[in-house]
């Protein structure tokens, strides 16, 4: 789906079904990004299991805690996960 703003609507690029965006009356809050990346709990975002897809043989195995590299331990292909910072979005606004 695709945003397209003269509709106010998310539009499938394929099929052309259309999803129009209700406004809201809800005051818009807006909060420092720089603050909340010195806020974000560094420990617990990494402090998951990551399963991984093999690019070379296919398999599927899970990569450790505070890992974001590692080999397949089928084929030795080397496998790299995306290290992210996962900020959830309180709303959006279009």
């Amino acid at each position: 789906m695709r945003y397209v703003p003269l509709t106010n609507s998310l539009v499938c690029p394929f099929c052309s079904t259309a999803e129009p965006i209700e406004k809201s009356n809800e005051p818009i809050e807006e909060y420092d990004f720089d603050n909340a990346l010195k806020h974000l709990d560094k420990h617990q975002i990494l402090n998951i299991e990551k399963e991984i897809k093999c690019t070379k043989c296919s398999a599927i195995f899970t990569l450790k805690p505070y890992s974001i590299s590692s080999n397949c331990p089928y084929c030795g292909t080397p496998a790299i996960t995306e290290f992210t910072h996962n900020i959830t979005p309180k709303s959006l606004t279009f």
